[in-house]
């Protein structure tokens, strides 16, 4: 069990702490535009002279930001707006984060006019605090993140887990975590967890214990084994075959693995759609029961696809079918668990 750490920081402190490290190329893209720089600008403005104000929260996990890192930005280009030091912003910007550094700068430059400078700077800089929440385990983290819905934490399970195994990336070259996050991104949230709401019951039922929904509760799940660990079974891993229901390797293969399934999935739609055509007409989604029985069915069509091939998964379509929707007959009141 690692430890979950907050304490509060004025705005100098966090970037004097981040000026010790650049920013990465990699995790979240930064898509404050000028409006939120702006307002950002007048609230603080208006607290001048009301005590401390608080501007939110930001969260490390082993020295790097996994949350708030588009805050961060925008407050170091109001640092550099007033003249002061600011972390160094140089990295991979995309074209479309290049626009909106350029927009939030002039319209950062453009609301301090409206304001008395030196007063603002003396005030954002002492006076302006975050909570600075530190965590070490990313099993802490999810269970941080899962009882902090009151917070205002939005990140999704697929957030911590790409921070986590981002960090099991530090030997690795800087262009190589560019690509899986690219990758990663363009996926999408809503498409990578359409695979993980199939992969996680997989690997439960594998191991002959009853699935939940794949969640931030049950995400550490697909916290595997470090390559770096030293142990011969890393260097096995390395070399084995992706495994839906075999033990991870973190950092890269992770990130692979999630590309090689998520490219599997989509196909084995296809499969399913050219061998039992209107399969959704047959399915009532307003009954859980069903959906539960139809994920039952995709799960193992996904098992079976994935050990015996395309030609072997589209003769046993039918009688996977069956068989999943046999529980719906034996009991009607089909509980996910």
């Amino acid at each position: 069990m690692g430890r979950i750490s907050t304490e509060s920081v004025t705005v100098r402190e966090l970037l004097e702490m981040q000026r010790k490290s650049s920013l990465p190329s990699y995790k979240f893209r930064y898509n404050w535009d000028g409006k939120l720089s702006g307002l950002l600008v007048k609230d603080i403005s208006e607290a001048m002279g009301k005590g401390e104000y608080s501007l939110g929260q930001i969260v490390y996990m082993g020295g790097e930001c996994i949350d708030g890192l588009s805050r961060l930005i925008t407050l170091s280009l109001i640092a550099l707006a007033l003249g002061e030091e600011a972390p160094e912003l140089a990295r991979r910007w995309t074209p479309a984060e290049q626009r909106r550094v350029r927009e939030n700068r002039e319209v950062i430059g453009k609301a301090l006019e409206f304001t008395d400078r030196e007063r603002f700077r003396t005030f954002f800089l002492e006076k302006c605090t975050l909570l600075m929440i530190r965590i070490e385990k990313l099993s802490d983290g999810f269970s941080f993140f899962d009882s902090g819905e009151e917070r205002g934490v939005e990140l999704e399970p697929t957030d911590l887990l790409k921070a986590y195994h981002l960090c099991s990336m530090r030997g690795e070259d800087e262009s190589e975590k560019l690509r899986v996050i690219t990758r990663w991104e363009e996926i999408g949230k809503r498409n990578l967890l359409s695979l993980f709401d199939l992969w996680y019951p997989i690997r439960s039922w594998s191991k002959g214990e009853g699935a939940t929904v794949f969640s931030r509760a049950t995400a550490p799940e697909f916290e595997g084994v470090e390559s770096w660990s030293g142990y011969p079974f890393a260097q096995y891993l390395a070399a084995a075959p992706f495994s839906l229901d075999g033990i991870i390797l973190n950092g890269r293969k992770f990130f692979d693995e999630c590309f090689h399934y998520y490219d599997m999935k989509n196909r084995l739609d296809e499969i399913i759609d050219e061998n039992i055509s209107g399969i959704g007409k047959r399915i009532d989604f307003s009954l859980p029961a069903e959906v539960y029985c139809l994920t039952l069915f995709r799960a193992l069509s996904l098992m079976m696809l994935d050990r015996f091939g395309e030609e072997a998964t589209a003769k046993a379509l039918r009688v996977i079918f069956r068989y999943s929707f046999a529980l719906r007959l034996e009991d009607s009141s089909l509980t996910w668990e």
